[in-house]
C-alpha cells in the first residue's frame, strides 16, 4: 500500500501546519492546515500524530470524492479535503499547495490542485503517517 508522510512543522493558536511527503520519491507535494491543538477538548484539536489508513470516500457534507481517514481516536468522519482557512474545518486535514494569508487569516491556497496531485501520488487508499517536527509556536 502506497504511503504519504504528513510532517507537522507548526503550531499556534490559530492552527497547525503541516507538509505532504512522498517518501518514495522523497520530496514534499503539497502543504497541510489543521485546527491548533486542545490539550482540553481533542474532538475540536488537530488529530493525534500516528499511522492511519486513508480511502477515498464520497463526502455527503462536500458532495464530492475526498480521503477518509479510518480509526482516528475519539473521532469519526475525519476528511482530507479542500478547504483554506481554519474556518473550513471542524477537525480534518486540508490540504494546498502553498502558504499564505487570506483575508487577513492565516491560509493555504490551491487546494483543488494539492488534491488532485494527492488523489495522482495515493490512489483509492494509502497509509499516511502524520509526525510532529515543529519548530516554533
Amino acid at each position: 500500500m502506497k504511503r504519504i508522510l504528513l510532517v507537522r512543522v507548526w503550531e499556534s493558536e490559530k492552527g497547525t501546519w503541516g507538509v505532504f511527503i512522498d517518501p518514495d520519491e522523497n520530496i514534499p507535494f503539497a502543504v497541510s492546515l489543521e485546527l491548533p491543538k486542545k490539550i482540553e477538548d481533542m474532538s475540536m484539536s488537530c488529530i493525534p500524530g500516528g499511522e492511519y489508513k486513508c480511502r477515498l470516500y464520497f463526502s455527503p457534507k462536500f458532495k464530492k470524492t475526498v480521503y477518509l481517514l479510518e480509526e482516528v481516536p475519539l473521532r469519526k468522519y475525519i476528511e482530507v479535503h479542500c478547504g483554506n482557512v481554519v474556518d473550513d474545518t471542524e477537525g480534518c486535514i486540508l490540504i494546498g499547495e502553498q502558504f499564505e494569508k487570506l483575508y487577513g487569516k492565516p491560509a493555504i491556497l490551491q487546494s483543488r490542485k494539492a488534491m488532485k496531485e494527492l488523489k495522482k501520488r495515493a490512489g483509492v487508499e494509502f497509509k499516511l503517517k502524520i509526525k510532529n517536527f515543529l519548530i516554533g509556536g
